[in-house]
């Protein structure tokens, strides 16, 4: 099951890490400056530093979709900067969870 989550704070990490655990597929989309509290637990910390570890969980920073889809495929968790979550398009999820903290 492939599953887009708009956000990344911790929140949003949280649930990310639960579903990840499950065997899903999730990629993250977050604002091009995340206003995330605790960022030591968050995967948006990868739109900074490329990738976040949490938990023994990795996510990787996407420049675009197919790079997303090769970050996915290797069993990590994808973070795209994309404010509207426009790769929902391209991505087609079974699911979508909006814990994003600012609507646009």
């Amino acid at each position: 099951m492939k599953i887009l989550i708009r956000g990344a704070g911790d929140l949003a990490t949280g649930i990310a890490a639960e579903l990840w655990e499950r065997g899903y597929q999730i990629l993250m989309t977050d604002v091009a400056i995340p206003l995330t509290v605790r960022r030591e637990v968050a995967f948006s910390r990868a739109v900074y530093e490329e990738h976040a570890v949490v938990e023994g969980m990795e996510a990787v920073l996407a420049g675009n979709f197919e790079e997303a889809e090769r970050i996915m495929a290797t069993r990590k968790i994808a973070v795209m900067v994309d404010e509207k979550a426009e790769c929902i398009h391209e991505f087609q999820p079974d699911v979508v969870v909006d814990l994003s903290l600012i609507h646009i």
